[in-house]
């Protein structure tokens, strides 16, 4: 099975997932509960063995930086990610470093689905 996002397509395998891109070239393995293409230069994924800790990669699948988080979702603008934890709880990053975002300060009380963003600091 396999679904296509970003220039990257989503292989699975027994319940478990990866990501490769278009060409045929693997770029994260097939050992994740959850995988997100981002942005082309961004993926997000989260192991079986630890749910509660979200991998961001490149594009090349090089960590970047981990956070608490179940899912991965693009951010206000291209250079954020958000970041849904544990307790549905919603945060935005920058995308490349994992740093809390508080670059739009007009974002602050924007409401997404319902609930009340929160921007504070990441888990160390």
């Amino acid at each position: 099975m396999a679904n296509q996002c970003n220039g990257v397509c989503r292989g699975r395998k027994n319940r478990l997932w990866g990501l490769y891109k278009l060409e045929g070239e693997l770029v994260l393995p097939i050992r994740y509960e959850y995988v997100r293409a981002i942005h082309p230069d961004l993926l997000a994924a989260r192991a079986p063995e630890n749910d509660t800790l979200l991998h961001f990669f490149n594009g090349k699948g090089e960590v970047l930086f981990q956070t608490a988080g179940l899912k991965g979702e693009p951010g206000f603008n291209e250079n954020t990610v958000e970041v849904i934890r544990p307790d549905m709880s919603r945060v935005f990053s920058t995308r490349k470093a994992g740093d809390p975002s508080r670059a739009a300060s007009k974002t602050a009380g924007d409401r997404r689905e319902n609930r009340r963003l929160r921007y504070d600091r990441q888990p160390g």
